[in-house]
């Protein structure tokens, strides 16, 4: 239960709405005139205005709680300006709902971005981790074969390029000794050696 010095903070708190309201609909504060005369700079009386406040604080941009409370504030009020009436308990309920909804939908939202960050970095590490593994996989192959001279075969008109790689003649897309390589390509500088398992192609230079 609230004591009676919070609630005559609340109060004034509504009290202070009621008022800035009023600046709004009526464009300045200070006018004079009775409750329910006309007001000569506003238009209107205070009854228009009273109105006015509570069709402005009422609408749908706050929560059905919201507006049972400027409701009661826009009632005539006790000699005492304590609001000892409690509020609906279903208008209660519904508002503990809504702000429950609204935080499971931003823990909900903030999961969802942690998981594309950490999904984001898991690919990048992957990324990383390829890359250095084809790193290492292709100096192992430079190491493991060596192109060391080439010549053509093959009659007229059908001389073809072979490499000698590890003291072997190899043409084109013939496998290598060991199984599970295989020669690309061949050039006068350099040849192309692909794993059949991997496919991860390296390049080879002669060597002098």
């Amino acid at each position: 239960m609230r004591t009676k010095r919070e609630k005559v903070l609340i109060g004034l708190v509504l009290l202070a709405l009621v008022y800035g309201g009023y600046t709004v609909l009526s464009g300045g504060a200070g006018k004079k005139g009775k409750p329910g005369t006309q007001d000569a700079a506003g238009g209107g009386t205070r009854v228009e205005w009273v109105e006015g406040v509570k069709n402005l604080l009422t609408g749908s941009v706050i929560s059905p709680l919201q507006q049972a409370v400027v409701a009661r504030a826009l009632e005539p009020w006790s000699d005492d300006l304590i609001l000892s009436a409690p509020l609906p308990s279903e208008l209660i309920e519904r508002e503990r709902v809504r702000q429950e909804a609204i935080r499971k939908a931003a823990e909900a939202a903030e999961a969802a971005r942690q998981r594309k960050l950490e999904d984001a970095e898991a690919a990048r590490r992957r990324k990383l981790e390829d890359a250095e593994q084809r790193k290492r996989f292709q100096g192992e192959l430079r190491k493991r074969f060596v192109y060391s001279g080439y010549a053509y075969t093959g009659d007229i008109g059908e001389t073809a390029l072979c490499a000698v790689i590890n003291g072997v003649v190899y043409k084109q897309g013939e496998e290598l000794e060991g199984g599970g390589h295989v020669v690309k390509s061949i050039t006068l500088t350099h040849v192309v050696i692909v794993s059949s398992e991997q496919g991860i192609e390296v390049t080879i230079p002669i060597s002098e």
